[in-house]
Parts: C-alpha cells; sequence; structure tokens
C-alpha cells in the first residue's frame, strides 16, 4: 500500500451524510461502496460505537463516518448482559435495521464468531445482515461462548469480556470465513477479526493474517475485505513485521487494550497523527474507538436518577458517583453470570 506522509495520515471527515426526514436517503449498496472508498485511502478514519438510532445520529452530528456496533454494547442492550455472546442472530439483526434504517454512514457490526457454532450459521448471519443494511461485519477466531470442555484448552482473561476466551484452530477459523466470503451476495465487506495477538503472541498473528487472506483468497464473490487486530500495545515493530506480510488489505484496529502510551492516544482515537508511519504502510485505516461513550453516558443517566432516588442508605452523592468498573458490573449483572460460568461451563474467572 501507497506511504503517505503524517500529516495526511488522519482522514478529515466533515461531509454530512445524506438524510430525508425521518429515513436515511442513502442505500446500504451506497453506504457499503463509501466505506470501501475510506478504506481504500491511504488515512486514517476514527470510527465512533453506536448501539441504537439515537446514538448513531449523534455520532454522525460529531463528524463519525464509521460506526460500529460491539459486541459488548450489543449483549449490554439487547440483554442486560456482560458480553459473553448469548444475544441472538436474530436480536443483533433487529438492532442493526433500526440503526441502519436511520443513518446515512456505513455500520459495522461485530458479529463475534458468526453468532453461531457451526460454518453454516455463518452464512445466515451473512444474509440476515446483508438484509438489515449493514456494511461490514467483524468474524472473528474465538471460541464462543465459553464452553465446559474448553477444559484444558488455553485461556485467557481479556479485558471487555466476562469470560475465558481461546483461540479456534485455525482451520476451522479460516472456514468460517470462506463461508462468510461465499455467502455475500450485495457486497457485504467481511472482516477477519484475529485475538491472536493477546493470546499467542506476535508470531501466531501473522500466521492467522496470512492464513485468513490466503484462504479467501478463491471465493468466487471476493476474498476477504480486511482485518481487524486486538491486541495490546501494537507498536513499530510489530507493525514491521505485518508489512512484511504485503497483505495488501486494510487493517482496523481496537482501542480498548491498549495501555502504554502512545498507543494508548493513538488506538483509542485521542492522537491519530501519532500513528506510526509504518502502521499506515501496513494497512492501518480505522481506529476501533471502543465502547466509553456508551458506558460513560449510562453513568451519567445513573447520577441524573440518583438525584431524586427513593432508596434508602447510602446518600445520593454517593450512589451517584459510582466507578465506571463498578458500573458495568451492577448494571450487567456480572457476579451472578459469574457463578453460573463456574458452576455450568467450569470457569473461574478469578483463574484466569
Amino acid at each position: 500500500m501507497g506511504a503517505p506522509s503524517l500529516a495526511a495520515a488522519t482522514t478529515a471527515l466533515t461531509s454530512a451524510p445524506t438524510l430525508g426526514g425521518c429515513f436515511a436517503r442513502a442505500s446500504a449498496s451506497s453506504k457499503r461502496f463509501d466505506l470501501r472508498q475510506r478504506l481504500s485511502k491511504a488515512a486514517l478514519t476514527q470510527s465512533q460505537s453506536v448501539w441504537d438510532p439515537l446514538s448513531a445520529r449523534m455520532a454522525e452530528d460529531l463528524g463519525y463516518r464509521v460506526l460500529v456496533l460491539a459486541g459488548s454494547t450489543a449483549s449490554a442492550v439487547l440483554l442486560g448482559s456482560p458480553d459473553l455472546a448469548l444475544a441472538t442472530l436474530s436480536e443483533v439483526t433487529s438492532l442493526v435495521r433500526r440503526i441502519c434504517r436511520l443513518s446515512g454512514s456505513p455500520l459495522v457490526v461485530d458479529c463475534d464468531h458468526g453468532l453461531s457454532r457451526s460454518a453454516l450459521g455463518v452464512v445466515r448471519c451473512v444474509q440476515e445482515m446483508e438484509g438489515a443494511g449493514a456494511a461490514g461485519i467483524m468474524i472473528e477466531d474465538t471460541e464462543l461462548p465459553a464452553r465446559f470442555d474448553l477444559e484444558g484448552a488455553k485461556k485467557t482473561k481479556v479485558k471487555g469480556t466476562a469470560g475465558g476466551v481461546a483461540l479456534l484452530p485455525t482451520e476451522e477459523a479460516v472456514r468460517r470465513l470462506r463461508a462468510a466470503c461465499e455467502a455475500r451476495s450485495e457486497g457485504l465487506l467481511i472482516f477477519g477479526r484475529t485475538s491472536a495477538h493477546c493470546l499467542a503472541g506476535r508470531g501466531e498473528l501473522l500466521a492467522r493474517l496470512k492464513a485468513m487472506k490466503e484462504a479467501c483468497a478463491g471465493c468466487s464473490r471476493g476474498g476477504l475485505d480486511g482485518f481487524v487486530i486486538i491486541g495490546p500495545d501494537l507498536g513499530e515493530d510489530d507493525w514491521a513485521e505485518i508489512n512484511g506480510l504485503a497483505l495488501d488489505l486494510p487493517i482496523l484496529v481496537g482501542g480498548g487494550l491498549h495501555k502504554k502510551e502512545p498507543y494508548a492516544a493513538i488506538y483509542t482515537g485521542r492522537r491519530p497523527d501519532m500513528a506510526p508511519k509504518v502502521a499506515v504502510d501496513a494497512g492501518l485505516r480505522v481506529l476501533l474507538t471502543g465502547s466509553d461513550a456508551f458506558w460513560g453516558g449510562l453513568r451519567a443517566a445513573r447520577a441524573k436518577m440518583a438525584e431524586t432516588a427513593p432508596a434508602p442508605g447510602a446518600g445520593r452523592e454517593e450512589r451517584a458517583d459510582i466507578p465506571l468498573k463498578d458500573l458495568r458490573r451492577s448494571a450487567t449483572n456480572a457476579s451472578e453470570y459469574e457463578k453460573q460460568l463456574r458452576e455450568f461451563a467450569g470457569v473461574d474467572l478469578n483463574e484466569l
């Protein structure tokens, strides 16, 4: 891919989406075309996580032109649960349809493992997401949801998830992606998402990126459209290795796992101008800035409710000023789900 100057590495997204009355005039096909065009440019685009039509409208008002529905926020909105891959295909599809009905910008949907335990289920997922108006979907390479027979497999607690995570065998992961690429009929973009950097290190990440691209290259309806990399503190050495693969495909990177500076500032979207040149050369195109807006909004709503809350005990000020981590746990009833995971799935989060 071409190497832009760092000054041009951030896309200025100023054009407003075409909206008409209560509905989006932009068709699903035009949104997919728009996303492809953005990904083809050697510049960074900052996405925004949305969870309903109102949040999508607010994001567009603020200038975001790539929207993302994350699995964790979908689980919270639909089920009031932690991110355990419990939402069904029909539930997620309904939410996607409502967002796309209003939004004029492309929506990329985190579809976990294809919202199914089988490759045929991935086929149905693609068909439903195309019909709902999604511009793109992510299919990941982790074993979801947590299963009892994962005992003995490598399980790792990853930030943003509530269960033990294990990588799927590479062969199974790439077959799911092939099924997704062959199933589309209306130009839906397919992104292979991998947590290999978190769970197995750089070597496994590189091997999986290569395997994903090669496995989908011969698909009759087009190959893979890009990658989503979930991994902590991707630095210049990591990007240099990725660049060496000559993948020639766009890469989306999530910001939630990045703790060290300048990586946290870059990947959360606070300082995208600091992205290393080699990252853009390697294909970095979209920053997935996480679900902070969702949880921050819930925290503000809770604080407002607390102003007139009738519950006895703690003072109103104390009830309003709940740490974000505690809010996430209480709002999703995390302790009860953890209890059920221990009892029924043999997964003890305290040991991960």
